[in-house]
């Protein structure tokens, strides 16, 4: 797997990407608005519910080339975020191939006006997930 943060050439911004062995990517929009607290983290606890409290992996464990998505695995997080906005989500993607599982979580607490977008497509470009936090 490969972790890729790189500005666009066209007006959509910055976009974080993941890239597993089998080209399967996992991409967040990841341009900084104003209101609003976005982040991700990787963490070998499979989360259950949204939690400030974590243990991270350092993103270079996730630059291992055996590393690669469970492409049936989503899931969203009931979220309450610390932050005061009135909106907030997040959701956890699953990495195998390791020692031992990872879990990718993308996070955004808002105002209500800053979803950010987030996709998983295969190597011949079909959706496997899609969605908005």
């Amino acid at each position: 797997m490969k972790v890729f943060e790189k500005s666009a050439n066209g007006s959509w911004g910055n976009r974080l990407n993941f890239v597993d062995a089998n080209n399967v990517v996992l991409g967040y929009d990841y341009e900084s608005c104003c209101c609003e607290n976005f982040y991700y983290y990787v963490t070998k606890t499979e989360p259950t519910k949204f939690d400030s409290e974590y243990e991270e992996v350092e993103i270079e464990a996730m630059n291992n080339d055996a590393l690669y998505f469970d492409v049936s695995y989503n899931k969203e997080l009931d979220t309450d975020c610390d932050y005061d906005y009135d909106e907030d989500g997040a959701t956890v993607f699953k990495v195998v191939g390791g020692e031992t599982d990872l879990f990718i979580v993308l996070v955004n607490c808002h105002n209500g006006y800053y979803g950010r977008g987030f996709d998983m497509k295969n190597a011949e470009g079909k959706t496997i997930f899609e969605g908005s936090l």
